[in-house]
């Protein structure tokens, strides 16, 4: 767990080459810093929901360390102390937002809380990649909402834009290459087929180009290089 977690908080550094391309300077160490404490807490709720099979149980935990997170409770016991911490540093970093831009968070993860539903609880293809297309895009909310407030808003957006598509296509990557063991594991119903692992992959097709149009060699060569890692990191599991 923690070479897979060290990898996706890595993410931030492609995150913040990309968000310096798109406006002109260099992104704020805080904004950097944010994103990984972020992608650690987020990485580390998605391990610990996987182990809730009550969908009651999960609702909950996502109500109780989104509570934390925003500031509206003063505690967390996850049961987990790498958790704990991650969700302790995104605390940190959300208070110095206003308390508007934390009740969005709140009201986000309610909804990225409504969407991890319907992705394990649904037999249909088309469904599954509706729910974690829609999944990708819910986190990319959080990421957008870390930018700085003093970035101009043709230039928040089309930051935005490009969270989405990213985290879209990751999650159709991800699904693809992790439903035999999430089928197994129970945590989803679609069946993994070689047909429907290829639909997953094709589904990212044209969001991957609005990608390719939009990068540089070196954030393309940072995003290979986590799909790679992403491949390789699942092969360890399945062996």
């Amino acid at each position: 767990m923690d070479i897979s977690l060290k990898k996706y908080v890595n993410v931030a550094d492609v995150l913040r080459a990309a968000t310096t391309r798109i406006i002109g300077h260099s992104v704020p160490d805080c904004t950097y810093q944010s994103w990984r404490y972020l992608l650690a807490a987020m990485r580390l709720s998605d391990h610990q929901i996987d182990h809730f099979n009550d969908p009651s149980e999960r609702s909950n935990f996502i109500a109780n360390t989104t509570a934390f997170v925003t500031g509206s409770a003063e505690g967390v016991n996850t049961g987990s102390n790498t958790l704990d911490e991650s969700l302790r540093n995104l605390r940190n970093c959300l208070q110095r937002f206003p308390e508007p831009t934390r009740e969005q968070f709140a009201l986000n993860a309610g909804v990225y809380a409504r969407v991890i539903e319907g992705y394990k609880q649904t037999t249909s293809l088309s469904e599954y990649m509706f729910y974690r297309r829609l999944e990708g895009q819910v986190a990319s909310r959080f990421l957008s909402m870390l930018l700085p407030e003093e970035i101009p808003t043709d230039k928040r957006r089309e930051c935005t834009r490009w969270f989405q598509t990213v985290t879209r296509v990751a999650n159709l990557i991800d699904s693809a290459i992790d439903l035999p063991k999430d089928f197994a594991s129970g945590e989803t119903r679609v069946t993994p087929s070689l047909r429907n692992r290829a639909r997953l992959l094709g589904a990212e097709f044209w969001d991957s180009t609005y990608i390719l149009g939009r990068v540089n060699t070196g954030i393309l060569i940072g995003l290979m290089r986590l799909a790679k890692d992403t491949t390789e990191d699942n092969s360890r599991k399945y062996a």
